[in-house]
């Protein structure tokens, strides 16, 4: 081994526990000298014996620009330790060996243990089907079709299972990961090799590989992300230095913490990793966590996942007042948003900041106020893996996956709908509902007026509500009012259903309309969906969009000569109201996220130190204050300033150093 082998396995092996136990994940880059790293080898075989999943793939052969086939690879190449069993070889072979420890009642409890982690999809229906089959080769063909990107079914009268494609793979990522912890995998480990051969791709193919890298980054246990996860993108120096590497990425860059605020030195050079740190860089000397060590109570669940986050530089899932500071203002304009949206009209703001500056943690701030006043939460993404921002018809899928609800777990939007069709008496409940809005003939009765007859299917209801069949269907007028009429149909029943109040809805990453690549008639396509989400045709909606002070200029620039041309096309539709998107982007006083002064940001360090402690346990630091003190000085970004000092309070943990 090389002298750093035996430290690292031992903290990644903390970081697997720790993920499991907080239900978390996280991403990292290790860099190693050796292109085949002897320490992430041991590591495979340290996190196989510790009855964790394991999986790799080559980046060489499977680019992050293809995530079809890194999911693909991933599944096939599944190791699990099993009992008396030994080491079951692929996803597949986790699934035979659950059937056979289950018996008869194996697909019951798969079923049970599915919806216990929020595992939806088609790798789930697919799954289910392969836990239920009598014929080993029946299970084999259907799931291989399936991993090499070709539709099949899984034998009920539901739709064929869409394949796996760029449309659905970071869906089936998220749905394998859980699938996994739902078949008794307390945590997944998985290895992407050679990611050298990211910096050697073309132009085109590596923005898009850097773009499904920074997701993964900042999203990767998101709404209906992985669960129970460490993802390592393993390469050499190569990666970070020379043209083309990691450092020229600003925003990769930025949360590898290769360049900090001016005038600070690099994280990476002046802090050892602690266990969920986003860069490891073996290529420079021995690791030396301190042998006392010692081992603290065991953490709430939520506060460990709160730490981690925070050690990732991401801000907190489940967003609390522990961890807010300055956010007067923007409770302030929540309360109007909230008081004026509480009608039938909808209204609609932008949340402008500079990456870092905390636009996340106040969408986050934003939801946790909305869901406490039992308002759903949907969001829509401007990203890589989010694609069709005009398309209707292709995103609302995506939009359902990302949703959360009032109640235990925050459920999303599907669990909800098959929490309705989960027994006689929901179902009883789910078509009066349909009834009363099919008498009060508004502009939803004609479509719940299809299960109002006596001969109710629960099973047609589901395939229409799940939005499915729509994602590949083309960008006509009807397949896009369609797609609004189902989303709209969908608020009316969490309304009456679960007496839900009126959506939020979060637009994220907007300034990826103005990456490299997309043309004027992409942006003019997507304005004509935000007319839809932001014109006022959802009712009682609030809707955000998180956008940075450059890109909001732009957009108001371009806006209004798209907006006026969009006013004159033939197919548009009455939901999407071009003119009074126009007006609210001309009109409106964006919610500024402003910077923190010295005094709010030594206060978030408080904070920060003392969620710390309760997860990892009480230090003395005798320089603490007067170091955040000098830290807050030079008025960093808050992103950047609770990382670099989460990684301090980690290193005095795992180092003994002050």
């Amino acid at each position: 081994m090389d002298g750093v082998g035996l430290p690292f396995v031992a903290l990644q092996l903390r970081a697997l526990e720790e993920l499991s136990h907080a239900e978390a994940a996280s991403v990292g880059v290790v860099v190693d000298s050796a292109r085949r790293s002897p320490s992430v080898e041991a590591l495979l075989e340290a996190a196989l014996a510790a009855g964790f999943a394991t999986s790799r793939a080559s980046m060489a052969r499977h680019g992050l620009d293809a995530l079809p086939s890194v999911v693909a690879t991933l599944a096939r190449s599944l190791r699990v330790r099993r009992g008396r069993r030994g080491v079951v070889e692929g996803y597949g072979g986790l699934l035979d060996a659950f059937g056979a420890e289950h018996g008869a009642r194996a697909a019951e409890r798969f079923e049970e243990r599915a919806t216990a982690v929020g595992a939806w999809g088609e790798l789930r229906r697919l799954s289910a089907r392969h836990v239920d089959e009598t014929s080993p080769e029946g299970r084999a063909a259907a799931l291989e079709r399936w991993l090499r990107g070709r539709s099949t079914t899984d034998g009920s009268e539901m739709p064929p299972l869409r394949p796996l494609d760029e449309s659905t793979s970071r869906t089936a990522l998220s749905t394998l990961a859980r699938l996994l912890r739902a078949l008794g995998v307390p945590g997944w480990l998985v290895v992407l090799d050679d990611a050298d051969g990211l910096v050697e791709l073309t132009p085109a193919r590596r923005d898009v590989a850097y773009g499904v890298l920074r997701e993964l980054l900042d999203n990767t246990d998101g709404h209906g992300g992985l669960l129970a996860t460490r993802v390592l993108l393993v390469g050499t120096p190569v990666l970070l230095q020379g043209r083309h590497a990691l450092s020229e990425h600003p925003a990769l860059a930025t949360r590898l913490g290769l360049f900090a605020e001016p005038n600070a030195e690099p994280e990476s050079e002046s802090v050892p990793p602690g266990p969920h740190a986003p860069l490891l860089r073996l290529d420079r000397g021995p690791l030396r966590p301190t042998e006392r060590l010692r081992r603290t109570k065991r953490p709430r669940p939520v506060e460990l996942r709160q730490l981690i986050r925070l050690v990732q530089g991401l801000p907190p899932l489940e967003a609390t007042s522990a961890l807010t500071v300055g956010a007067a203002h923007v409770d302030a304009a929540i309360d109007k948003l909230f008081e004026h949206s509480a009608h039938d009209a909808s209204v609609f703001n932008v949340l402008v900041g500079d990456f870092g500056a905390g636009k996340t943690h106040y969408l986050l701030h934003l939801e946790a106020r909305a869901l406490a006043q039992r308002r759903p939460v949907l969001r829509l993404a401007v990203e890589r893996l989010d694609e069709d921002l005009g398309n209707p018809q292709r995103h609302l899928r995506r939009l359902l996956e990302s949703s959360v609800t009032p109640g235990r777990g925050r459920p999303g939007l599907l669990a909800r709908l098959h929490a309705w069709c989960s027994t006689q008496a929901e179902l009883r409940r789910l078509q009066q509902a349909l009834r009363s809005i099919a008498a009060e003939r508004g502009e939803l009765s004609s479509m719940a007026e299809r299960w109002t007859e006596p001969a109710f299917d629960p099973t047609h209801l589901v395939r229409v509500l799940e939005a499915t069949d729509l994602a590949s269907r083309p960008a006509a007028p009807n397949y896009r009012r369609d797609a609004y009429q189902r989303l709209l149909l969908w608020l009316e029943l969490l309304r009456r259903m679960d007496g839900c109040e009126g959506p939020v809805v979060v637009i994220d990453e907007a300034e990826n309309l103005f990456r490299p690549g997309v043309s004027r008639p992409e942006r003019r396509t997507a304005l004509r969906a935000l007319s839809f989400y932001c014109g006022g045709a959802i009712p009682r909606a609030c809707v955000i969009l998180a956008i940075t002070p450059a890109t909001l200029e732009r957009l108001r620039a371009e806006a209004m000569e798209l907006l006026n041309e969009l006013e004159t096309q033939v197919g548009l539709l009455r939901e999407e109201d071009v003119a009074m998107l126009r007006q609210r982007l001309r009109t409106m006083r964006p919610i500024e996220v402003r910077r923190l002064g010295r005094d709010e940001l030594v206060e978030l360090a408080q904070k920060v130190r003392a969620l710390h402690a309760r997860v990892r346990g009480s230090r003395r630091i005798a320089d603490f204050d007067a170091w955040v003190r000098r830290l807050a000085a030079g008025g960093p970004k808050p992103r950047q300033f609770v990382q670099r000092v989460v990684q301090r309070l980690e290193r005095v943990t795992f180092y003994g150093e002050a």
